[in-house]
């Protein structure tokens, strides 16, 4: 059994990734090329996936992702989730809400879901 929150996060990053709206998680979404390894990787809105250094300055609407958040994403997106990278509720609260303004900036606005999924146990 899973983690109702994780399952969920699992279902969305699948659903993005079978409309053509997966976020690009391994490679800068700006130059395209291979991002180092290090502690916190911006992840812009508007451009759909983690971005270097280099193209990080001038983007509006990023936010910041932990490595940990990142490799837990790259897992949903692939479909799995390794139970030793089980998110703790930091983990998880920034990339629910990360997810959360990914989603609305894609639709150009909040869909109501996301006001729901804060009634849901263990999902918020």
């Amino acid at each position: 059994a899973g983690i109702p929150g994780v399952d969920l996060l699992r279902f969305e990053m699948q659903m993005l990734t079978g409309l053509g709206h997966a976020p690009q998680l391994d490679i800068c979404c700006g130059c395209m090329s291979p991002l180092p390894e290090q502690k916190q990787f911006p992840f812009g809105l508007l451009t759909g996936g983690l971005l270097c250094d280099k193209c990080r300055g001038g983007q509006r609407q990023v936010v910041l992702l932990s490595d940990r958040s990142v490799q837990l994403a790259r897992q949903l997106q692939g479909g799995t989730v390794d139970m030793e990278l089980r998110p703790d509720q930091n983990e998880y609260a920034q990339l629910r809400g990360a997810l959360n303004q990914f989603e609305s900036a894609l639709l150009g606005f909040r869909p109501r879901t996301q006001v729901w999924l804060r009634s849901v146990p263990g999902t918020v």
